[in-house]
């Protein structure tokens, strides 16, 4: 059931971020969702967690693995929310986004899958507007997956204004 909470969870906070809700705002009212099911209790903690560890100072990658290796559902989410929420000082030279996905892979377990998540959120909240140039480029069959985002955010939300 837990992996079942963390995948609702996970959907509620992209639901939250596309409709214009701060990554906070989205976790707390997802956290909020979660608590009316029984069992919700090993995903809602480690959500609180990420969020604690994430207001308590600079992030680095040491403290991600605090919330385990990412192996199962709520600590994927909790690596993911965590990075995306964390204020790091570890990369200094990097925009805050490019330090949270960085943040988000550089530990020693399932690193694939939180960067995918943490790059869900922020992308479900910022776009692909705030990652460098460099990176874009290197993503095989961008122009497609830009093309279907665009029908399906289309289709979701007619009648919306996208950017071009």
């Amino acid at each position: 059931p837990t992996s079942y909470y963390a995948s609702g969870a996970f959907a509620a906070m992209i639901s939250h971020l596309v409709t214009g809700q701060s990554l906070q705002d989205a976790v707390r009212l997802s956290m909020g969702l979660l608590a009316r099911y029984p069992g919700h209790e090993e995903t809602t903690t480690m959500l609180r967690r990420a969020v604690e560890l994430a207001a308590a100072g600079p992030a680095t990658p040491v403290t991600v693995e605090s919330l385990g290796g990412g192996w199962i559902a709520e600590e994927a989410l909790a690596i993911a929310v965590y990075a995306a929420l964390a204020r790091t000082e570890f990369w200094k030279d990097h925009t805050p986004i490019e330090s949270a996905l960085l943040l988000s892979v550089n530990h020693s377990g399932d690193s694939d899958s939180t960067g995918a998540i943490c790059g869900n959120l922020l992308g479900a909240r910022h776009g692909d507007g705030l990652l460098p140039q460099q990176w874009l480029e290197q993503i095989e069959g961008r122009a497609q997956i830009a093309m279907l985002a665009d029908d399906f955010a289309a289709a979701v939300c007619p009648g919306e204004q996208r950017p071009s």
